[in-house]
């Protein structure tokens, strides 16, 4: 773990199901439903439950969040901030992030914002300056972002959109945002990667061919990632255990 989490220089990527946070009933959208995992939620891991990190490892931690507006990007931010995390939330509606900082700094936690459309190349890169124009240092990236669609394949027939969009945030802003930071992760000796998956992943679920398909992508940069930065790699777990002191 590197800084405030331990001395070992590396850098750690790994693939978090979405299962792996608990969300407020309050914060999910009335379409969606996100399960609750059964273990810890990142509220209990900052409080150090369950062998994870406490406050204090947490403290001035750099976390940058994508898709923090709402569901789970929301509730990992209030639940880090909470914790000492400086934050950077990313996300495409302004107005949503103005209203997810307000809470955030009225509860004395710190969090600064940014608006970005991540399916669009240029505005990705325009983001990736600005943060490490004004972070001289990023100790977690997580890759948060993500859309679904729900449609079968026959009924999909002829709309390559759907696989392109989905794939778009999903996975290349994703990798994106990833690559451009990479050279000052590994510079400043290491730094974790989490990219938010699906559990659905290892199943072969109808009417998702799309999302999972993205996901299912975004796992496997993850791993070749981890792969080719050894020795600075750390082995890729699927669980809330990733954010737990490695012994």
């Amino acid at each position: 773990m590197l800084g405030a989490w331990g001395a070992l220089k590396r850098l750690e990527c790994t693939s978090m199901f979405c299962r792996a946070i608990q969300v407020p009933a309050s914060l999910r959208r009335p379409e969606r439903t996100v399960r609750q995992q059964r273990g810890a939620s990142f509220s209990a891991i900052a409080n150090g439950e369950h062998g994870g990190m406490s406050g204090r490892q947490l403290q001035d931690q750099v976390i940058v969040i994508t898709g923090a507006s709402s569901g789970i990007g929301e509730a990992a931010a209030r639940q880090l901030a909470a914790g000492g995390a400086r934050l950077c939330l990313i996300a495409r509606r302004e107005d949503e992030l103005r209203r997810v900082q307000a809470d955030i700094q009225a509860a004395g936690g710190r969090a600064e914002i940014h608006a970005a459309d991540l399916a669009d190349g240029a505005s990705v890169d325009a983001l990736c300056t600005r943060l490490l124009a004004d972070h001289p240092r990023i100790d977690v990236l997580i890759n948060n972002a993500g859309r679904s669609i729900r449609r079968s394949l026959r009924e999909s027939v002829g709309r390559h959109h759907d696989f392109e969009r989905t794939m778009q945030i999903n996975y290349f802003a994703a990798v994106r945002l990833t690559m451009n930071l990479l050279p000052r992760l590994l510079e400043q000796g290491g730094a974790h990667i989490v990219n938010v998956s699906s559990v659905a992943t290892l199943m072969s679920s109808p009417r998702f061919a799309a999302y999972l398909s993205s996901k299912a992508a975004l796992d496997a940069f993850a791993r070749v990632l981890r792969s080719s930065t050894k020795p600075m790699a750390s082995p890729c777990r699927r669980s809330t255990s990733r954010w737990s002191r490695r012994r």
